[in-house]
Order: structure tokens, then C-alpha cells, then sequence
């Protein structure tokens, strides 16, 4: 396989896998809205909790990256959508998101605990 295809490969590898990250962000995020658990909800948490700990021990970064340094690709993944100075903004702002997604669904679910 040439270079060139293996970048591509992981490029859409990765844009795949960002896809999933964010539809189990929604699913947390409808759960909460809707006080329903869908049949997709024990993997999304799941996939962002297993998610999180990658890139916890990545030193905050996408587990990916290395990957797309390695194959000399230095656009990686928010560098295909963004310019480079925001690129690092743009992880911060997913793990946030991934983050409160959590926190918005556990106190939804605290408060309707609470409630009855």
C-alpha cells in the first residue's frame, strides 16, 4: 500500500471514529434531554469513557496523532476542517464536550432520581 493511500485510510479511519465519538455524545445528551435510555447508551458511554482514557494517557491529545506523524501527515484530523492555529482549540473543545456531556447527563439523571 502506497503512502499516500495509508494517509487516506487513516484520515477516513479518523473521521469515521470522530463521527461515532460525537453521535455518543448526542445519545448522552438526548438521554438526558428526553429522561429515556436507548439501546445504544451503555456503548456510548462506553466508547467516550474508553476514548477518555486514551487520550488521558496521550497527554491530552488524540490517540491518532502519533499515527498521522508517523505516516508524515501533518494535518491529522482538525487540521483537514481548521487552520493549524486552532487545531489544538478544537481538541480541547471536544474533550469538553465529551466532558460535560457526561456531567449534563448524570445530573439529569440525579435530579429525576431525586425527585421521586
Amino acid at each position: 500500500m502506497k503512502l499516500k493511500s495509508k494517509i487516506y485510510l487513516l484520515r477516513t479511519v479518523h473521521i469515521i471514529g470522530a463521527l461515532f465519538l460525537y453521535f455518543c455524545v448526542g445519545i448522552l445528551v438526548y438521554s438526558g434531554l428526553t429522561n429515556t435510555i436507548p439501546k445504544m447508551l451503555p456503548y456510548s458511554i462506553g466508547a467516550l469513557f474508553l476514548e477518555g482514557i486514551f487520550v488521558m494517557r496521550n497527554n491530552w491529545d488524540c490517540p491518532l496523532h502519533p499515527l498521522h506523524r508517523k505516516l508524515g501527515d501533518k494535518k491529522a484530523f482538525f487540521g483537514l476542517f481548521l487552520p493549524e492555529k486552532y487545531t489544538r482549540k478544537a481538541m480541547n473543545f471536544s474533550i469538553f464536550l465529551g466532558i460535560s456531556s457526561f456531567i449534563f447527563f448524570l445530573s439529569i439523571k440525579l435530579i429525576n432520581y431525586s425527585a421521586f
